[in-house]
């Protein structure tokens, strides 16, 4: 469509041209214009085709780069040409990080080489964000060492067992996969431990308060060798898998079990042994803006949370303000309806199904959003383990 309406311009100033020259030549004119718009139009869509090329390449490249993303991302990645791939749980080596920066700087330098005028407005929004993400990753590639794989409740040695536990079995594959990564574990968290101890050596080890609150969590996950939830929800997932028979389905949960004795739970004890450690190697008790570049750093992680430009000053300005009108809003209400107060304060949500809550949440976000396509969701409750 914007396409046709390029072309229908373009036709538009030959005709403009046709009113000042004579017929003869206004001729000749249209026919080398149009000529001109049919080679334009051909080079504009051999470079979209270049860009979707490269894109679904770098997709590929990058979701598979670790199985757990790729299993979340995709349910059949033969269907977007993923047949073989390597398991693994990532790489979080020295080497890794070298390679990293270099790939940041392969695609800086493959998006310069588009032709970005004669990408569709798809492709352009595409191209934006992915030169902003490029542009922000390489400004903070010195800044590798802030980073924090270990934080209570949100870090890796918290959510790697709950992805595990909700990994979902679709093939005989799926489960393949699954007990290679446990099997990699213990040197996915070796590689972990080694990082903790080049942060701690470079004076930036976390605050001796959240290595306990972590040394804890990962206490209380192995605290029940026999009854831990991985052996639990693995139970329950490959019962339900069709296609395998109950032999195999038997062979498939002590393969589970050993792996989560001898593999899980020593990767998680060697954490432990390596946090205690460096327990007290944090020289910062405090917060980031503490830290030689803490503030660069923060400012880093803003842009790359927020996708924003603005400053921080600018974020806590526009914080003020929108708090100053919220309030003035709410004191408005309240002076109009001094009642509610109250039923702010005894207001209890309805006791329903998630079902209906969902279904009610989409009807209510209908005066705040667009309306989105029409999909379906299936309820998907937590294992009681």
């Amino acid at each position: 469509m914007k396409k046709t309406k390029k072309i229908q311009l373009a036709v538009l100033v030959c005709f403009a041209l046709v009113l000042i020259f004579t017929a003869s030549k206004a001729g000749t004119l249209l026919e080398r214009s149009q000529e001109g718009i049919s080679l334009s139009t051909g080079k504009s869509a051999k470079i979209q085709e270049e860009f979707d090329t490269y894109l679904n390449n770098l997709f590929r490249q990058e979701v598979t780069a670790s199985t757990i993303h790729l299993h979340y991302t995709l349910k059949n990645p033969e269907d977007f040409g993923i047949g073989n791939y390597s398991v693994t749980l990532g790489d979080l080596s020295e080497e890794s990080r070298g390679k990293s920066v270099a790939v940041l700087e392969n695609i800086k330098e493959a998006l310069s080489g588009f032709d970005r005028k004669k990408l569709s407005i798809e492709q352009k929004m595409t191209y934006d964000i992915l030169s902003d993400h490029v542009t922000l990753e390489l400004a903070g590639k010195d800044l590798y060492l802030y980073q924090e794989m270990l934080r209570p409740s949100t870090g890796v040695q918290a959510e790697l067992p709950v992805l595990l536990a909700e990994y979902t079995f679709y093939t005989e594959r799926d489960v393949k996969d699954y007990l290679t990564l446990l099997g990699q574990m213990p040197g996915y968290f070796r590689q972990i431990l080694m990082f903790q101890i080049e942060k701690a050596n470079s004076g930036l080890f976390m605050p001796e308060f959240a290595a306990v609150d972590i040394i804890s969590q990962c206490e209380n996950f192995i605290m029940d060798k026999e009854n831990n939830y991985l052996l639990n929800t693995f139970h329950d997932k490959i019962e339900m898998l069709e296609g395998i028979s109950k032999e195999q389905k038997e062979q498939y949960k002590q393969l589970n079990q050993k792996a989560v004795m001898e593999q899980v739970i020593p990767a998680y004890e060697m954490l432990i042994q390596g946090l205690r450690k460096l327990q007290t190697a944090g020289k910062n008790q405090q917060g980031l803006c503490y830290l030689t570049r803490g503030k660069e750093y923060y400012e880093y992680l803003v842009k790359s949370y927020t996708g924003s430009d603005m400053t921080i000053e600018e974020m806590q300005q526009q914080t003020k303000n929108q708090r100053a009108e919220d309030m003035a809003f709410a004191a408005r209400l309240i002076s109009e309806n001094p009642n509610l107060i109250t039923e702010c304060t005894t207001y209890s949500f309805a006791d329903r199904e998630p079902k209906l809550i969902l279904e009610e949440l989409q009807q209510k976000m209908a005066g705040d959003f667009p309306a989105p396509p029409s999909t379906s969701f299936t309820i998907k409750y937590v294992h009681p383990s």
